[in-house]
């Protein structure tokens, strides 16, 4: 017997889902992935993920890097490849979930809506760690609606799924909220139910968290993937005005303000009797949505995380609207469409049809290149205020100093220290910097913004770059100053690349500091 017409558009729509990313695979290394894979690189070589770098997240994305790298290879379009097939499965979950929800043809709209929505390039859906984490988020609620508030088998593995989801993410963690909600509505035996879950949930982070705190110094652990992660990437810090705005801006340039007025439009339309189903969906969305954006710095990527219950509610919106006017349908799927459309703008705009962050990746590839050239496996290197994380990962050389990131460096001054006095007293064989007054600038970028002047402050609100949690700004400025002033005391230029209106300069530590 052959497969039904659902069974055959199923597969269709998951091929859709992979054949949309192949033009995709030689993307180039974000600076996040670039991390994430140079942490995996050196774990396997039995370097520990938080000695590598600082790292204010739980190690989940760094061992799925190290089982692409074991399994599959190092290069960079063998991350896109993998992430195809990973996103793939995750097309099929939102099926499954769409189907236990509400029926077959709702979950075929559903999976082909997120197979559109999680690709898309406006947000970095090709490439970003929420990607990596969908699956395994679906997974665990689609464990749950399998549990129907008796099956507690099921419960126990949707928690462990969860989380399997918060050591890549954390923002993952409302989605126990939500969980915790439907148990106490639908379940007999609601404190029974809710410690299984939380049994589930907490076991696997416990052991976790265990693993970090005994490989690295207590204290340092718990101020890595606590305190420096609230005080610095977090909703909850920061003047009310900026979030407000980069809320404003980031769902309005990925379209995402209309994929919402879209469900919206079409939630009135409904079916009335379902109201559970309602119910559990907006609540999915909510709690997905706030996860989204406790992150607290608006990035495109970060509504990575509302896609599938956003595809789940406008899979079923679609079919009610096909029965309403002509009107009605065609502002419903104008709005669906128009985060396309504003990616087809904006390669019409910047000229780029990955919309990196990494504008000069061909500069990333040409250091990665000397440096695997003239510096030895054994020996260690350091890129000051470098834009991308993924040259040590390129390079397949280890970093001098953890601190990879510029926000990282920039964020406390004492770090500027710890990179001055690392530069005099540790072997860093080849170092790499931008000029001073590009790294002064770079320093400007992220910290610095004038109160005094409204229109200076929105444009500072706009910037990728700008984030108002640097301590005692402007002494950062005066540290930059110092680290190129102590930088040619022991190393000696060996090579410039220009790029733009400035160059990267490689230093090569002096022969009678051997």
């Amino acid at each position: 017997m052959g497969l039904s017409k659902d069974k055959k558009a199923l597969i269709l729509i998951i091929l859709f889902s992979i054949l949309i990313r192949i033009p995709y695979l030689n993307c180039p290394i974000q600076p996040d992935e670039g991390a994430y894979a140079y942490q995996a690189y050196f774990w396997l070589k039995g370097i520990n993920f938080y000695r590598s770098r600082f790292c204010n997240t739980p190690p989940g994305l760094p061992l799925i890097y190290a089982l692409i790298f074991e399994t599959i290879g190092t290069r960079v379009d063998t991350l896109r490849l993998f992430l195809s097939i990973w996103n793939a499965i995750s097309v099929l979950f939102v099926y499954l979930i769409t189907l236990r929800l509400l029926d077959e043809k709702k979950a075929l709209a559903s999976a082909f809506i997120f197979a559109y929505l999680s690709w898309l390039p406006t947000l970095q859906g090709i490439m970003q760690k929420e990607v990596y984490m969908l699956l395994p988020y679906l997974i665990s609620l689609y464990l749950y609606l399998l549990y129907q508030g008796k099956n507690r088998i099921y419960l126990l593995f949707s928690g462990i799924f969860l989380a399997m989801t918060i050591t890549i993410r954390q923002t993952a963690t409302p989605l126990l909220f939500h969980f915790l909600l439907f148990i106490y509505i639908q379940s007999k035996r609601k404190g029974r139910d809710s410690l299984i879950l939380l049994i589930g949930v907490f076991s696997p982070l416990i052991l976790v968290m265990l693993y970090g705190y005994t490989t690295l110094d207590g204290m340092n652990f718990l101020y890595q993937v606590a305190e420096y992660r609230l005080t610095t990437a977090s909703i909850f810090v920061g003047p009310w005005w900026w979030h407000l705005l980069r809320f404003l801006y980031s769902i309005s340039v990925t379209g995402i303000v209309f994929l919402i007025f879209a469900a919206l439009l079409g939630w009135s339309y409904l079916d009335r009797e379902k109201n559970f189903n309602k119910l559990f969906i907006i609540s999915f969305f909510l709690f997905s949505l706030f996860g989204g954006v406790m992150g607290g710095r608006w990035f495109f990527h970060y509504y990575l995380q509302i896609t599938p219950a956003l595809s789940i509610w406008l899979g079923w919106c679609t079919f009610c609207i096909l029965k309403q006017k002509r009107g009605i349908k065609i502002i419903f799927f104008i709005f669906l469409s128009i985060p396309f459309i504003f990616y087809i703008f904006a390669i019409c705009y910047t000229g780029d049809f990955y919309l990196s962050h990494e504008k000069n990746y061909d500069i990333t590839l040409q250091l990665s290149r000397y440096i695997q050239t003239h510096c030895k496996q054994n020996q260690e290197i350091y890129a000051f205020l470098y834009s991308n994380p993924g040259l040590y990962f390129l390079a397949k050389r280890k970093s001098a100093i953890p601190y990879l990131f510029r926000s990282e460096i920039l964020f406390n001054p004492n770090i500027l220290w710890e990179v001055k006095e690392a530069i005099k007293h540790k072997k860093i064989r080849y170092l790499v910097t931008y000029s001073l007054p590009y790294s002064l600038k770079i320093a400007k970028m992220h910290c610095g913004y004038d109160t005094h002047n409204f229109i200076n402050l929105i444009k500072a609100c706009f910037s990728p770059n700008f984030v108002p949690f640097c301590k005692d700004y402007p002494i950062q400025l005066s540290l930059i100053r110092q680290v190129f002033k102590t930088i040619p005391k022991y190393y000696l230029p060996v090579k410039s690349i220009p790029f733009d209106n400035t160059h990267v300069i490689i230093w090569k530590k002096k022969a009678s500091e051997n």
